[in-house]
């Protein structure tokens, strides 16, 4: 069955009454989620995918005004009672941010071709992912989540990235690299790498390119990304 293009279009004749019925389904909020459940989540998808005209890598870099675009056409499918909007919308964008991540994620990996992105769009997206600012954040992301949950006894302790930073910064009398921050915080004090996971990686850092996209000083733009930790 199509679903309408629009308010109008769902507002059909009742023939025998001669009174205008509304053709969308019911929607209602219910413990943070929506109810029915299944349902919302895939038309979100088709409306992003339908939608996407912009070159927003990331959810909180997507436009207020794109945003409220998407929810007007999820209007167009829904109908809910007007004291539960905000709750409505609340749902809306985390299901939309948590499908929006997804989607990009595919993309980026190939797992998605993308043709549903418009080629300039497409073109921005691929020279922001292919960037050495992005390639950095990607790589440490991944040692990152390496690090089993649990593993206190690694050298960083449970201070943040920022504060080694600072201390750093005083030790050498200078500016560490982001590298060497890495290698501050992902270490056990016997001078070992917390698990193998990350190990792994950081071997990989070693006859990689990403080392020498490391060892830059890790000021400027670098500090929100070792922040970030």
């Amino acid at each position: 069955m199509n679903q309408p293009s629009s308010i109008q279009d769902s507002l059909t004749p009742d023939n025998e009454s001669g009174n205008v019925v509304d053709q969308r389904p019911w929607l209602h909020a219910e413990r943070g989620d929506f109810s029915p459940a299944n349902g919302p989540s895939n038309v979100i998808s088709r409306i992003i995918k339908q939608k996407y005209d912009e070159p927003s890598p990331t959810w909180k870099k997507v436009r207020l005004e794109l945003r409220d675009r998407w929810f007007g056409e999820f209007k167009k499918e829904y109908r809910w009672d007007l004291e539960q909007d905000q709750l409505i919308r609340s749902i809306f964008d985390t299901k939309a941010s948590r499908i929006f991540k997804n989607a990009m994620s595919k993309v980026r990996h190939g797992q998605d071709k993308g043709t549903w992105i418009p080629p300039p769009v497409r073109a921005t997206l691929d020279q922001h992912w292919s960037s050495t600012e992005f390639q950095n954040k990607s790589v440490i992301a991944k040692a990152n989540r390496a690090v089993e949950k649990g593993a206190s006894a690694y050298y960083g302790g449970s201070i943040s990235t920022a504060a080694h930073f600072e201390k750093m910064t005083k030790e050498l009398e200078r500016q560490p690299t982001a590298w060497e921050v890495v290698e501050r915080t992902k270490k056990l004090k016997t001078g070992q790498w917390v698990n193998d996971k990350t190990r792994d990686l950081a071997n990989k850092f070693v006859s990689s390119t990403f080392k020498d996209q490391l060892v830059e000083r890790a000021d400027g733009p670098s500090l929100p990304f070792l922040s970030s930790f």
